[in-house]
């Protein structure tokens, strides 16, 4: 293009240097269940296991869809008719919606790599090589009629589905933090300065347990 030349080199570099004996063991398998209450539940080699909240994310949620119910409540008599411009007002709350669920979207995406962080840095800590988790048995169709194979067996943790985390011993505030404030509009100004739905000002962090005991199965 234009007479210029370009080059383009691929070359395969270690994303991390461990010392001998102190890298991730193949031979060293996780098993790990992505749920809601808990996004993230591992069960480690040695019988540990680790359990990552999720209390943050739902609250979040459910603070996003307390300030969306009000807000469009507030604007519905201001809505304008099929085929009618909006007015400026309108628009400015058009223009205020769609600032409020990109920063909702990006606290959620924030938290769920903060979690997702959690899990590796805890294999890393234990010289986990390799994350498995259950995947349900799918076929699926293409449309000469034939089916794709099931996919094989693979680790999975049914202890943990049964685990409960006793209310006393939570990291994570009670209720009281989680539910919608008592003033939406106090609210609605935390959410517009990146505040968190526990404290403002703040994003919310996911919090982990560690449990040394091996799970029980049945």
């Amino acid at each position: 293009m234009g007479g210029r030349l370009f080059l383009d080199v691929t070359a395969e570099v270690p994303v991390a240097i461990y010392p001998l004996g102190e890298g991730p063991d193949p031979a060293r398998v996780a098993g790990v269940d992505l749920g809601i209450i808990h996004p993230y539940a591992a069960a480690g080699p040695d019988g540990e296991g680790l359990l990552v909240s999720g209390r943050a994310i739902r609250a979040e949620h459910r603070m996003h869809l307390a300030d969306t119910k009000r807000r469009r409540r507030a604007v519905s008599r201001r809505a304008p008719k099929p085929g009618q411009r909006g007015s400026r007002r309108w628009r400015r709350y058009r223009r205020r919606t769609r600032l409020v669920e990109g920063r909702h979207k990006w606290r959620v995406r924030q938290v769920q790599h903060e979690a997702a962080r959690m899990v590796v840095s805890w294999a890393v800590q234990r010289r986990v090589g390799v994350l498995k988790g259950r995947r349900p048995p799918r076929r699926v169709g293409h449309r000469c009629g034939a089916a794709d194979p099931p996919p094989p067996p693979q680790l999975c943790c049914p202890g943990w589905s049964r685990t409960v985390e006793p209310a006393d011993t939570s990291p994570v505030p009670a209720s009281p933090d989680v539910t919608p404030a008592a003033h939406p509009r106090q609210r609605e100004d935390q959410l517009a300065r990146g505040g968190s739905p526990h404290h403002p000002g703040r994003i919310a962090r996911p919090t982990a347990r560690i449990h040394n005991n091996p799970p029980k199965t049945r």
